[in-house]
């Protein structure tokens, strides 16, 4: 009898609990505070487009300066001083990538800051290399090294009939010089004109005209053509001038 009674004492208690319940009235916000709180969310929103925008806009111009300055560049050709290999007005891509994790090779195409002139840049060939000894003997090229220590004559394929034979030094006269460690002889494939090493000797004698490694932006990695027309609607400043600096050696 008596856990009946409990039983029905805990019955009256929870319907007294849910009475209470449903008379409580519930809360209900006014619409001026809804209104407000769109208003906070939409500057919320606003706010966060805009960082977002700005965000992307300095990863995508932080790629493409990562791109153009450590991996590939394009160089507009300006001169005649690598005919026939370049020609006037052609378009260079600029590998420089690979320069990072090896060093220039003889006979490769490079972007140089000349040592006359740091601020602008040529485009010339790789002829001798670091530790090696650079000869010019009537009109030819005999590189002496470790490897070839009587010397062997330079073979040019890639010269044409007109500049085969007949890479002379500005004087004329036979000559050699010792390249030192980290540095490079350069010299342009139209020999006749071609402001290079063999004239940068006169200048810096030192070290007979050779080129820093740190002044070697890049190997030509391709070349292209594109119309005159169409390249100034693209825009010059979109490319940067390679210059090969003719130069008569004959006046010198």
């Amino acid at each position: 009898m008596s856990d009946a009674i409990k039983k029905f004492t805990d019955l009256e208690a929870d319907l007294e609990n849910e009475l209470e319940n449903f008379a409580e009235e519930p809360e209900i916000s006014s619409p001026d505070e809804e209104f407000e709180d769109d208003g906070e969310n939409e500057k919320v929103s606003g706010w966060s487009y805009f960082t977002d925008l700005v965000f992307n806009v300095i990863i995508i111009f932080g790629l493409a300066w990562f791109i153009r300055m450590m991996i590939v560049s394009p160089f507009y050709v300006d001169g005649q001083s690598m005919v026939p290999t370049l020609e006037h007005n052609d378009f260079l891509i600029v590998d420089k990538l690979s320069y990072h994790f090896r060093d220039p090779q003889r006979g490769e195409v490079v972007i140089v800051r000349p040592p006359d002139h740091p601020d602008i840049f040529y485009v010339k060939r790789v002829i001798g290399l670091p530790g090696e000894t650079i000869e010019f003997v009537d009109g030819k090229i005999r590189i002496k090294n470790d490897e070839h220590s009587a010397g062997f004559l330079l073979p040019e394929d890639y010269l044409n009939t007109e500049n085969l034979g007949h890479t002379y030094l500005p004087s004329h006269q036979n000559q050699r010089f010792y390249i030192p460690e980290k540095r490079y002889f350069l010299i342009g494939d139209n020999r006749n004109h071609s402001s290079d090493s063999r004239a940068w000797q006169q200048l810096h004698p030192e070290n007979g005209g050779t080129v820093p490694r740190k002044m070697i932006v890049g190997r030509a990695a391709a070349r292209f053509w594109i119309p005159e027309k169409i390249f100034w609607k693209l825009g010059l400043p979109h490319f940067q001038i390679v210059s090969g600096s003719d130069y008569e050696l004959s006046q010198k």
